[in-house]
């Protein structure tokens, strides 16, 4: 049973009255301080004296901003588009920068030419059938699941050092023809595949 907080300050104020007499030590004013100190303590327990509440809150918040961020993530990933990309990543990048482009979903493959320079290999997949997966330790990429449409898109990151060097990206076009865009520096190269 929860006590009515206006009878409990009566209360408390005809016990000061009759601890602090006429002679005593204390004045009005120092009675007011006193009552003052005590309804500032009253006030703050009454927040941080329903621990579920806070709790609460603070829950709320915590989930509220997870959930922001995976759907922001779903979001980015459903709005990247073989032009896209193509638009926003030039050579000279940092990994950071384009890791703010393309995200952090990438799986590092080893590169399968062993003359000529040598780089760091990160794909990108952007598949369209849920629970399809394109698994390759090399650096090959999903002609057929492009062609038959289950992978949406793969953007194949070249970094020399911690540079974009160049990438590529296979995808298809509008008229249905399976391509790969190769950019590397000031060139732009277009691979058919089908």
């Amino acid at each position: 049973m929860s006590k009515n907080p206006r009878l409990e300050s009566d209360h408390f104020k005809q016990e000061m009255d009759h601890f602090i007499s006429s002679n005593s030590l204390f004045t009005s004013v120092d009675r007011e301080r006193v009552l003052e100190r005590i309804k500032g303590a009253k006030k703050r327990k009454h927040w941080w004296g329903h621990p579920r509440i806070v709790l609460s809150v603070l829950l709320l918040f915590i989930i509220s901003g997870t959930l922001y961020g995976v759907m922001q993530t779903t979001t980015d990933r459903e709005t990247i588009s073989a032009e896209f990309v193509s638009s926003n990543l030039s050579t000279g990048m940092s990994k950071q920068e384009v890791r703010n482009i393309l995200g952090t979903n990438y799986v590092e493959v080893e590169q399968s030419m062993d003359s000529g320079p040598v780089f760091t290999l990160n794909r990108y997949d952007f598949p369209v059938e849920e629970g399809y997966v394109f698994e390759s330790p090399m650096d090959d990429l999903d002609i057929e699941g492009v062609q038959s449409e289950k992978m949406g898109m793969q953007v194949m990151v070249h970094y020399d050092g911690e540079l974009l060097k160049g990438y590529s990206i296979i995808f298809k076009e509008e008229n249905g023809k399976t391509v790969i865009h190769r950019f590397f520096g000031d060139e732009i190269q277009v691979v058919p595949v089908d």
